[in-house]
C-alpha cells in the first residue's frame, strides 16, 4: 500500500510539474507582448496589432489546456458525468468529417465505410474523443495527406477505425502515447499546437 501511495504521489507531483510547465510558456509569451505594447505599441499600430493577435492566440491555447486538465481531473476523480442517449453513429461520423474538413481543408478527410447503426452512449464525449484522434492525425499528416474515419457495424458492437498516411509513431513509443503530456516529437510541440493531452483524454474514456 505504501508503494502504491508513493507511486500515486509521484505521478501527481509530475502531473502538477508538467501542467505548470505547459502554462508557463504562454504566460511568458503574453507577458513579453504586454511589455512590447507598453514600450512601442502606443505609437506603432503594427506592433500593437501583432501583440493583440499573439495574446489572443496564447489565451486561447491556455483556455484549451485548462479545459483538458479539468476534464482529466474529473475523470480521475470519478466525477465525470455521462449523459447517455441513443443516436446514429454514422451521422456523428459524418459530422466530425464535415467539421474536420473545415478545420483542415488541405487534408483529404473521408470515409470508405460508414455503416448505419444506432448506439447508446454519451454523444458529446464520443465526439470529443473522435475529434482528439482526428486532430492528432491532422497535426502529423502533411498537406494533401489522407485521413479516413470508418465505422463498421459488428452486430451488437460498433468498430470505429481512424487511419492516416502521416509520419507514424515509432513502435517503442506506442506504449507511452496515452501518458499525460507525452509527445513523440517534443521539438514540434509548439509548432503543431500540441499539449500532449489529446490522446490521454481518449485513453480516459
Amino acid at each position: 500500500m505504501i508503494d502504491r501511495l508513493q507511486s500515486s504521489f509521484e505521478r501527481q507531483s509530475q502531473f502538477v510539474s508538467d501542467a505548470s510547465h505547459e502554462l508557463w510558456t504562454p504566460i511568458s509569451i503574453i507577458q513579453g507582448y504586454i511589455n512590447l505594447m507598453d514600450r512601442w505599441g502606443k505609437e506603432d499600430r503594427d506592433v500593437l496589432q501583432e501583440s493583440i493577435d499573439a495574446i489572443k492566440n496564447e489565451t486561447s491555447n491556455m483556455t484549451e489546456l485548462i479545459e483538458k486538465l479539468l476534464f482529466l481531473a474529473r475523470g480521475g476523480s470519478g466525477t465525470q458525468k455521462l449523459v447517455k442517449d441513443e443516436f446514429w453513429l454514422n451521422e456523428l461520423i459524418n459530422e466530425v468529417i464535415k467539421e474536420s474538413r473545415i478545420v483542415a481543408p488541405n487534408r483529404d478527410i473521408s470515409s470508405k465505410q460508414n455503416d448505419s447503426q444506432r448506439v447508446y452512449a454519451d454523444r458529446r464525449l464520443l465526439k470529443q474523443m473522435l475529434r482528439a484522434l482526428v486532430d492528432n492525425s491532422i497535426k502529423f499528416t502533411s498537406e494533401s495527406g489522407k485521413i479516413e474515419i470508418n465505422a463498421i457495424n459488428n452486430g451488437d458492437n460498433a468498430k470505429i477505425i481512424i487511419s492516416d498516411n502521416g509520419i507514424g509513431i515509432p513502435e517503442e513509443e506506442i506504449p507511452l502515447i496515452f501518458n499525460r503530456f507525452y509527445r513523440v516529437d517534443k521539438a514540434r510541440a509548439r509548432g503543431t499546437g500540441g499539449s500532449g493531452l489529446g490522446l490521454s483524454i481518449t485513453g480516459s474514456f
